[in-house]
């Protein structure tokens, strides 16, 4: 069963269409279910510059709290906390 409204405690728009259907992919796939909560799509600003900083996705659940950062790239996206490798499809 996907994550009821209930348990999404914030949910902003976006201008970008694959952004909001990843969201709806994630939120769906979530058991609706305690410990499991979700904040999409949200805006911190940062004092210090006055610049906004979106989050693509926020989950609560067991023993983590997981940050998602949504990307439109056909293919496959790996990587660490620093470098990414993005492969193309068919390679």
């Amino acid at each position: 069963m996907a994550l009821s409204h209930a348990r999404v405690v914030v949910r902003e728009k976006t201008p970008f269409a694959h952004e909001e259907r990843a969201v709806d992919f994630a939120l769906g796939a979530l058991p609706d279910r305690d410990p499991f909560h979700a904040w999409a799509l949200v805006e911190l600003l940062d004092p210090s510059t006055g610049g906004l900083h979106e989050i693509d996705l926020i989950v609560l659940g067991y023993g983590a709290l997981y940050v998602v950062e949504i990307k439109s790239f056909p293919g496959r996206i790996e990587g660490d906390g620093r470098d990414w490798i993005w492969t193309p499809p068919g390679e």
